[in-house]
């Protein structure tokens, strides 16, 4: 669409997006407690964390036994902006706009890994932020 076009499509720049939303303000301990709402929404009754040191290859676990994802609930959950804060959602969903999994994680590293389990199935996405 032309420049002097009444309305023009601007799409973001997914890498500077990632990086922007990386500077939320997120200390360790807010974005760990935001990674557990997504427990407590999966109607968890019991949520774990492992903190592993490995120098640089060092990372958070948090595992739960909620109701897990489908493939397709995953995929969609790994994308910015994944929900509609005016849709109509349970009561007991505490997600509303689809970015704190990705925003609290960002925040405090470079690499999200979901692993989930839905009836007898297993389903592992990965996102990796590259830049700096």
């Amino acid at each position: 669409m032309p420049i002097n076009s009444k309305y023009q499509i601007v799409k973001p720049n997914p890498e500077d997006l990632l990086e922007s939303v990386r500077s939320f303000g997120y200390s360790l301990e807010t974005a760990i407690a935001d990674l557990i709402d997504n427990s407590i929404s999966a109607k968890s009754t019991i949520v774990k964390i492992d903190f592993v040191y490995r120098r640089d290859n060092s990372y958070v676990r948090i595992y739960d036994n909620g109701i897990g994802m489908t493939e397709e609930v995953l995929f969609d959950a790994m994308r910015l902006g994944s929900n509609n804060p005016n849709k109509i959602r349970d009561k007991e969903d505490l997600g509303r706009f689809g970015l704190g999994m990705k925003t609290a994680s960002f925040s405090q590293c470079k690499r999200l890994t979901v692993i989930t389990k839905n009836t007898n199935s297993w389903f592992k996405r990965v996102v990796i932020v590259t830049g700096k």
